[in-house]
């Protein structure tokens, strides 16, 4: 290839060191090239218009809901209405999909616009599975999921509408809990051999609800799973209820108080006088309100003298109670005999008639 030569008129404006003033416009031009495309390769919502405030929801699932189909292995996918954020309001992605039956470890994938989830062992034959959204699940502008969404389908098992639900909350409090993992596994001696494991989870109202369970005795815990191992350890608060399904579409309510395990003995801290007959006792530790107290036994001791026996013991809440009847008692008691002096003191003088000195109105 042959050297290329100018052989026109003079270039103008290229004297001396002109070849290194083009050479600076050429380098000026090509720097704002590249700052045109690094403004065109910017990502981002394009300016203006007003912003994004509807929340993402669920346009498709596959498989379909009450579909039947054979097992697999392959994940279960939810399609948005849009694209979606990879990092959930709370804990991580896992932890944002509820699988029931747990049959076996769940991990979630995202996609541009969708969320696929799998269990490590699989989808197993003759099962009915239930797959749970929690509302922690965000589109890129901070929108959340406004309610869990439950995708229902077979791998060959029958679907019961059979369904425990219910309330978790705190025994000492009497506050919800939420968060918390409640598992439903049949009681002894029911389907012998099949230890499956049904889940769910409570809302921020400390609700939860266990659909689509085969009839049967259940043993329903509910804990505060804080590791994420999905198992109740000793350390964790939690509380246990049965249920019983009869089916076909039997459904039942539960209220579950959890309770941390507590291995030492309450310790008496102090004693206070109530009135000339009762005695409060507080101790250094809190006590289940709803345990019964028959077994425990208080005595009382006087330095002199032959010492006072014990009546009953009640739980702060029963006093409170008991004293309300007591109080009620009481003043519907003080308004009889009220009512009763008042009658038997007879009528009171009548007033004089209009006019009439000394004269009373008949």
């Amino acid at each position: 290839m042959g050297r290329a030569t100018w052989r026109g008129p003079a270039r103008p404006g290229i004297g001396p060191g002109g070849r290194a003033a083009l050479t600076g416009l050429l380098a000026a031009g090509l720097g704002c090239a590249g700052a045109a495309l690094g403004s065109c390769a910017r990502q981002g919502a394009p300016p203006g218009g007003p912003p994004d405030r509807r929340p993402p929801y669920v346009i498709s699932t596959r498989p379909d809901t009450f579909a039947v189909v054979e097992a697999f292995r392959d994940p279960v996918v939810f399609r948005f209405s849009e694209r979606i954020s990879e990092q959930a309001t709370s804990g991580s992605l896992d932890a944002a999909a509820v699988v029931s039956p747990a049959t076996s470890q769940v991990r979630v994938e995202h996609g541009r616009d969708a969320l696929e989830v799998t269990l490590l062992g699989g989808f197993r034959a003759g099962r009915v599975y239930r797959v749970t959204l929690r509302p922690v699940i965000r589109d890129m502008f901070g929108n959340v999921l406004q309610r869990p969404f439950e995708l229902v389908f077979s791998t060959g098992g029958e679907f019961h509408p059979n369904t425990v639900a219910g309330l978790v909350e705190d025994r000492i409090t009497g506050e919800a809990v939420a968060g918390a993992r409640v598992d439903a596994a049949p009681a002894a001696g029911e389907a012998a051999g099949d230890t499956i494991t049904y889940t769910s989870r409570t809302d921020e109202d400390g609700i939860f609800a266990l659909r689509y369970l085969p009839p049967g005795e259940y043993v329903i815990t509910a804990f505060e799973d804080r590791n994420r191992d999905g198992t109740a350890d000793p350390f964790e608060t939690r509380g246990s209820d049965t249920a019983r399904l009869a089916g076909p579409a039997d459904t039942l309510l539960r209220t579950i108080p959890i309770l941390a395990a507590d291995t030492t003995p309450a310790r008496i801290a102090e004693a206070e006088a109530m009135d000339s007959s009762a005695l409060r006792i507080a101790t250094d530790d809190h006590l289940d309100p709803a345990r019964s107290l028959e077994e425990v036994r208080v005595t009382l001791h006087r330095e002199e003298g032959r010492s006072p026996a014990v009546d009953s013991l009640l739980h702060a809440h029963e006093w409170a109670e008991r004293q309300a009847v007591l109080d009620s008692l009481a003043a519907a008691r003080a308004d009889t005999v009220a009512a009763d002096t008042a009658g038997a003191a007879g009528p009171g003088p009548q007033p004089l008639a209009p006019g009439g000195e000394g004269r009373r109105t008949p």
